[in-house]
C-alpha cells in the first residue's frame, strides 16, 4: 500500500472514531429569511434534542449580527450559534451540515466540503422556488433528505429523483393545551396572505353585521407560548396557506380545543385525509369562509359545538406529541450517523484509490 493511500485510510479511521466518540459537529444553517416560524422552531428543536443526547449540534448563521427569533422558547434562544462571517472554523469528513430547502446558495457554497450534507425539506414550494430551472439537489452533492411527512418524501422522489429520505413526526409543545376558563368571542388567524385575510374579515362583518362583537386577532409576531394562549382563548382559528406542505397551526388549534377554519392547501396534509374525522371547517372557496365563521360562532353561543368535533380534533392532534416526535428525530439522525460510519468503514476496508479524502477544510 502506498504511503499516500495509507494516509487516506488513517484519516478515514480517525473520522470514523470521531463519530463513534461523538467528537464531530452537526451544523444547522439558518439566516434571516422568510422561513415560516414553525419551520424555524422545528430546526431549533432538532438542535436542542441532539444536544440533549450528547451531540455537538449548533446553529450556523451567515452573519455576526444574526438576530435570534424572538418568538422562540427561552431554551431554544439559548442554543449555541456560530457565524461564518469573517471567521474560520474547520469542517471535516465526520461533520454534518443540515440545510433547509430554500437555501440553494448555501448548498452551492458547501457542495465541495468533505462533510455530509443533508437537506431539511419542510416546504415543497420553497424547494421548487429555490432551484434554477434544470437544477436538482444532486448538483450540490446532496444525497440525503430529512422531511416532516410521507407526502413530501413522495414529492421529492417524483420531482427531484431518488434520495435517501427519512421522515420524522412533528411534535406540538405541551403548553398548547385547553384553558380552564371559557373561551372569549375572538377569532384568531394565521395567514400567509394578509389581503385574503382582510377580505374574509370584511365579508364576514358585511354579511353578519349582528356579529360585530366578534373580534379578530393575528397570531403572528408573538412568542410561541403567548401564541398558544391566544389560540386556546379563541373560539376558532382561520388558517390561509395554500402553499403549505404540512401546516402546524391547524394541529395546534385542535390541541387547544379551538376549531380550525381554512382553505385546503394544494398539498393536502395527512391530518385531513381521514374523511371519517371531524377536524374543523375545510373549504376550497375563500368566499365560503365567512359562512364557516358564522356556523362556529352560532353553535358556540348556543353551547352546541358537536362533541364529536372536539373528540376528533383531540384524537388527531394527539398523534403529534413531543415524546413521539423526539424519538423519531433521534431515530432519523441516528440512521444517518450510522450510515456515515458504515460508509467510512466500507472505504477503509476497500483500500481503494477511488476515494478522494479531504482531511479538513476551513471556511
Amino acid at each position: 500500500m502506498s504511503e499516500i493511500l495509507q494516509e487516506k485510510i488513517d484519516l478515514l479511521k480517525k473520522s470514523k472514531q470521531n463519530i463513534l466518540d461523538k467528537n464531530f459537529k452537526i451544523l444547522f444553517f439558518m439566516t434571516d429569511s422568510e422561513i415560516a416560524s414553525a419551520a424555524v422552531y422545528e430546526l431549533y428543536n432538532q438542535v436542542k434534542i441532539l444536544r440533549e443526547i450528547g451531540y455537538d449540534a449548533k446553529i450556523l448563521t451567515d452573519k455576526n449580527d444574526f438576530q435570534v427569533p424572538e418568538f422562540l422558547d427561552q431554551d431554544l434562544k439559548a442554543l449555541p450559534h456560530i457565524s461564518a462571517e469573517g471567521q474560520t472554523f474547520s469542517i471535516s469528513t465526520e461533520d454534518f451540515i443540515i440545510i433547509p430547502e430554500l437555501f440553494v446558495n448555501i448548498m452551492e457554497q458547501v457542495k465541495n466540503l468533505p462533510c455530509e450534507k443533508i437537506l431539511l425539506l419542510q416546504n415543497f414550494e420553497n424547494a421548487v422556488r429555490g432551484l434554477l430551472p434544470g437544477a436538482s439537489w444532486s448538483d450540490y452533492n446532496i444525497r440525503n433528505i430529512i422531511t416532516t411527512n410521507s407526502k413530501l418524501a413522495e414529492l421529492a422522489t417524483t420531482y427531484f429523483g431518488k434520495y435517501d429520505t427519512q421522515v420524522y413526526t412533528i411534535g406540538i409543545p405541551d403548553y398548547f393545551k385547553t384553558l380552564s376558563k371559557p373561551k372569549t368571542p375572538v377569532i384568531t388567524f394565521y395567514s400567509r396572505n394578509s389581503q385574503e385575510l382582510e377580505k374574509v374579515i370584511k365579508l364576514f362583518y358585511l354579511k353578519y353585521p349582528h356579529y360585530r362583537f366578534i373580534s379578530f386577532e393575528d397570531l403572528r409576531g408573538t412568542s410561541r407560548e403567548e401564541y398558544a394562549k391566544k389560540l386556546a382563548d379563541s373560539i376558532a382559528c382561520i388558517w390561509l396557506d395554500r402553499i403549505s406542505s404540512f401546516g402546524t397551526t391547524p394541529i395546534e388549534a385542535m390541541k387547544v380545543g379551538t376549531v380550525p377554519i381554512g382553505i385546503v392547501p394544494d398539498i393536502i396534509p395527512e391530518y385531513l385525509e381521514d374523511q371519517t374525522k371531524d377536524t374543523g371547517f375545510w373549504v376550497n372557496d375563500l368566499l365560503t369562509i365567512p359562512d364557516c365563521i358564522h356556523e362556529v360562532v352560532k353553535h358556540w353561543m348556543q353551547n352546541g359545538i358537536p362533541q364529536k368535533l372536539y373528540d376528533d380534533m383531540l384524537e388527531t392532534s394527539s398523534k403529534y406529541n413531543i415524546v413521539d416526535s423526539k424519538q423519531t428525530i433521534i431515530n432519523t439522525y441516528t440512521y444517518f450517523i450510522d450510515k456515515r460510519i458504515n460508509e467510512l468503514q466500507y472505504f477503509i476496508d476497500d483500500n481503494s484509490t477511488r476515494l478522494i479524502v479531504v482531511p479538513e477544510t476551513t471556511i
